[in-house]
């Protein structure tokens, strides 16, 4: 079911843990155990399967717009749309936030400049990627390194018979 290279850029890895702590992914979708006494119905699926039950390459659309994949669905949308077909990322605007100043200057040491890691953030399909990396390292399917593209991958393609919203 998944295509996934087995490596991403540790920049990407860096990224990714952040906006996944600044979105605060795990307080829906367990990361982790589950804390005794959890409403377990209430939690979204576990992201410690991902690389089981998910695409590597439709994930970072699904991180993008959820709604679009699957109407209705409690997933929030973290990248709203500000013109028809262009959304924006607000990882650029909380990164300046004092809360975040460690992890700021944590993802500076990744980047050449303040103005590079500020391009990064504002990119909504690089964030969206490195999110999915960030979650197939927690899932063990990722490793630091320089990613290869999947071969013969189609972005957005899912294995025939599979629904998204079975998968996440």
């Amino acid at each position: 079911l998944t295509t996934a290279p087995v490596a991403a850029h540790p920049r990407d890895l860096a990224v990714g843990q952040v906006v996944f702590d600044m979105f605060q992914c795990a307080k829906c979708h367990p990361s982790g155990p589950v804390a005794a006494g959890a409403a377990t119905a209430e939690l979204a699926p576990s992201l410690l399967l991902a690389n089981d039950r998910l695409r590597h390459v439709w994930v970072p659309s699904w991180i993008e717009d959820p709604q679009k994949w699957v109407p209705g669905t409690r997933m929030p949308a973290f990248f709203p749309e500000v013109e028809p077909g262009k959304r924006m990322s607000p990882a650029v605007m909380a990164i300046d936030q004092p809360r975040y100043a460690a992890e700021k200057q944590r993802l500076l040491a990744q980047f050449g400049s303040e103005a590079e890691l500020r391009a990064y953030l504002n990119d909504v399909p690089k964030v969206t990627a490195a999110l999915r990396d960030h979650i197939w390292r927690l899932a063990g399917g990722m490793r630091a390194g320089v990613a290869p593209a999947p071969a013969g991958a189609t972005e957005g393609a899912l294995s025939p018979g599979v629904r998204p919203e079975s998968c996440i």
